[in-house]
């Protein structure tokens, strides 16, 4: 089983060498208000010079459709991923317009289900993450295991949520003792649980890789 690994929230070129040794599957760019936050040029730039054959997810919330699709179609990014309201009439007005993988983030509560059964038809992958009134992604809380247990998914997912090098494990392997979630669990998304003092750490980074990628499972 190959766990997929995406280091999100590249803004400096020190961040992209570190991607470039270690070697995840995926990166991430982010668009969306952030003290990660990178413009159209940063973004160019760094994806100029991270190694071509890891995809670059661009993070958005509440974008323009527009405008996110432009940034697909011009090569800054590789695919996109969605962590606001968007909601049918967005994701589809979206697919019209660009080709790029979707990823869509589902922060889990009591009605994840319903929110699950939107975005689903129109989405490749979906990302769980933990949900907090007014924040978009980055609380860092972990998911709670009981949010999990009547969770029906139909496309493959990334886990995100306060994940880092010392507890991914633990948190993979809760997820792949629920046997309606073991196969659909596609990789883990990572950002502050690989920082010191809202850098980037390439100690850090490589923990995490090398942990993820000596499990046996």
């Amino acid at each position: 089983m190959h766990l997929h690994i995406k280091i999100c929230g590249l803004r400096r070129a020190a961040d992209t060498d570190a991607v470039n040794r270690y070697r995840p599957d995926y990166a991430g760019f982010v668009f969306a208000k952030s003290p990660r936050r990178v413009d159209r040029e940063t973004a160019r730039v760094l994806k100029a010079r991270l190694a071509a054959d890891i995809p670059v997810l661009g993070v958005f919330v509440n974008s323009p459709a527009d405008k996110v699709a432009a940034l697909a179609n011009e090569g800054i990014i590789d695919g996109i991923q969605l962590h606001g309201d968007e909601d049918e009439q967005y994701l589809q007005s979206l697919r019209q317009q660009t080709r790029a993988p979707l990823v869509k983030a589902v922060r889990l509560r009591a009605d994840s289900a319903a929110e699950l059964a939107r975005c689903t038809p129109y989405a490749d992958y979906i990302l769980l993450d933990v949900f907090q009134p007014g924040v978009y992604g980055g609380t860092g809380r972990q998911i709670e295991a009981a949010l999990l247990q009547d969770l029906r998914i139909d496309k493959p997912f990334f886990l995100a949520g306060g994940l880092t090098g010392d507890n991914v494990e633990e948190s993979i392997r809760k997820v792949l003792a629920l046997p309606h979630l073991r196969d659909r669990l596609y990789g883990v998304d990572v950002s502050g649980g690989v920082e010191t003092d809202g850098q980037k750490d390439e100690g850090k980074i490589r923990k995490f890789i090398e942990t993820v990628r000596g499990l046996k499972l």
